[in-house]
């Protein structure tokens, strides 16, 4: 016999799970963003020109403080003609060999007023990439060239994100409700489309109950009375499924015809007998 489900408390948890886990997130997500919105963020970026021979290399800080005791080495493909660079702060550039310059600073300021810019002209058409390299005290990074189209933008999203935090809050703050009210909507579809399966299954079984061979006229006739009041029930447990919005109207009506006409086959049966 179906028993009628009075809570459904797995719909309780897959609706509290999310939100406590996203809660967990947020709380994660702001403290990391609250510690890194005091470090520096140095970039270096390789532009070259419209002679391949000829380059800059821009060294900037987008974080939020200064970055201390800077170090940064410029490998290059070919032999370095002549170079000179253009900055706001006070740094040492020292060419240690016929293809590396290396350069000292004791601080990068943050903000776009401080820029180190460096121009180089190689003596031949490089075959290969440049390599450069960014040290300081709070961290690291690497010289990079410039991005695609597509690149860009992902970038564009990601340094916006890292540089105003409060923006990286409210994108998470909005996500993790709509994380969750997709969830639900997955859920819901799993079940309409189950209750129909579940629907065609208990309907076999019950076929299965009633032909099994050794059954008497009686007894058939008793298992049939019998698959009728679990019909009807299981029609009674789908129409409170409907209502407390498990499952849609279309899913109930469809389901609610298959009942009736399966207990309008059974009952011709049994006048039939």
């Amino acid at each position: 016999m179906v028993q009628v489900k009075k809570f459904d408390w797995m719909l309780l948890i897959t609706t509290i799970v999310p939100i406590v886990l996203g809660g967990s997130v947020v709380t994660t997500m702001i403290t990391t963003l609250m510690a890194d919105m005091n470090k520096p963020d140095v970039q270096v970026d390789i532009l070259p020109k419209s002679d391949p021979r000829n380059v800059t290399m821009k060294i900037y800080n987008l974080g939020r403080s200064p970055a201390t005791n800077l170090k940064v080495s410029v490998n290059t493909p070919e032999n370095i003609g002549s170079y000179h660079a253009f900055t706001t702060d006070n740094i040492n550039l020292t060419k240690i060999g016929p293809t590396r310059l290396f350069l000292n600073a004791s601080k990068l300021v943050q903000g776009d007023g401080s820029l180190i810019l460096l121009d180089l002209q190689l003596n031949a058409t490089p075959q290969k990439d440049y390599s450069v390299y960014a040290v300081f005290n709070e961290g690291s990074s690497k010289g990079k060239l410039p991005s695609s189209e597509i690149e860009g933008f992902y970038n564009f999203i990601v340094e916006s994100l890292y540089h105003h935090p409060v923006y990286s809050i409210i994108v998470i703050i909005i996500i993790i409700p709509l994380a969750v009210i997709i969830f639900r909507r997955f859920l819901r579809w799993r079940r309409n489309k189950y209750a129909v399966h579940f629907t065609l299954n208990m309907f076999s079984e019950i076929e299965q109950e009633l032909y099994k061979s050794g059954l008497s006229p009686q007894e058939t006739k008793q298992e049939t009375k019998d698959a009728l009041v679990q019909l009807q029930l299981y029609s009674t447990y789908m129409e409170e499924e409907r209502d407390r919005g498990i499952i849609t109207d279309q899913t109930y009506g469809k389901i609610k015809k298959m009942i009736d006409d399966k207990i309008e086959n059974f009952r011709s049966r049994m006048i039939s007998r």
